[in-house]
């Protein structure tokens, strides 16, 4: 740690003292902080001799600098860290927005980071997930969705790993989505796997949720651009709340264009 940084603790308090002609100003990223930009930035405590107090109520890094002349650039400026080990078994609120908002579950572990391999940690990690929106306009619908990580086998994978609703209804779109869109299940190719004990070899799986999901059996229709695209074929995102979703399962997709 250079003499720039430093770690702090979710709720500790950290305390600026000077005397003389000095300020403390946040940096608004971390490229300004790095250049020490003084335009446009936040004045925390005004050029005057004294003590200041900052409690470190969110986790992440931010940035410190003194705007006087030519302090920053001199080396007058520090980087502080919050980190956040949390409760064993609590759910915090990580990110909250008109809307929108993001709940977390961190668990206590014991674990051994590649990075320290010499070194046995007992720390906490976020186990769980979960996004809660309202959507509907003027009904007020909520959209939850959770990734609920003991639900993953020793490969990274599961079946129920990914769950969530919408209007109190279970998703009707997206691979997960279309598997409760109907009173029926909807069971699509599988893989034949060779029975236990019986392959020494290697097995290639194959099977794309063919018949159990709309679009010409084709998977491709249902890849996105980026983790944050939301359009696809058969995209729900920008549809009216008032359509009744049973009736677009056919969707309108040419399927061509996937091949």
């Amino acid at each position: 740690m250079s003499p720039g940084e430093m770690t702090a603790e979710v709720g500790q308090v950290i305390t600026f003292a000077w005397s003389g002609y000095h300020n403390v100003v946040m940096s608004l990223s971390k490229t300004d902080f790095d250049s020490c930009v003084l335009d446009g930035q936040q004045l925390v405590a005004p050029s005057s001799g004294g003590r200041l107090s900052i409690t470190m109520d969110q986790p992440g890094t931010f940035y410190y600098i003194c705007s006087v002349g030519f302090h920053c650039m001199a080396g007058q400026k520090i980087a502080i860290t919050a980190d956040l080990r949390g409760r064993d078994g609590a759910i915090y609120s990580f990110f909250s927005a008109p809307g929108v908002a993001l709940n977390v579950k961190t668990e206590d572990a014991t674990f051994t980071p590649p990075w320290w391999p010499n070194t046995t940690i007992d720390g906490s990690y976020i186990t769980e997930a979960h996004v809660i929106a309202r959507v509907g306009g003027a009904k007020r619908k909520w959209a939850n969705v959770s990734f609920i990580a003991s639900r993953l086998t020793e490969y990274n994978t599961g079946l129920d790993f990914i769950t969530g609703s919408c209007g109190g209804h279970a998703f009707f779109f997206g691979i997960v989505g279309q598997s409760f869109s109907a009173t029926t299940p909807r069971n699509g190719k599988r893989d034949a796997y060779p029975p236990l004990g019986s392959h020494a070899g290697r097995f290639k799986t194959s099977a794309m949720a063919e018949g159990a999901i709309e679009g010409a059996q084709l998977a491709a229709m249902y890849e996105v651009a980026s983790p944050y695209e939301t359009h696809f074929a058969f995209s729900r995102f920008e549809a009216d709340e008032a359509a009744d979703p049973s009736k677009e399962l056919e969707g309108e997709a040419d399927a061509s264009a996937f091949v």
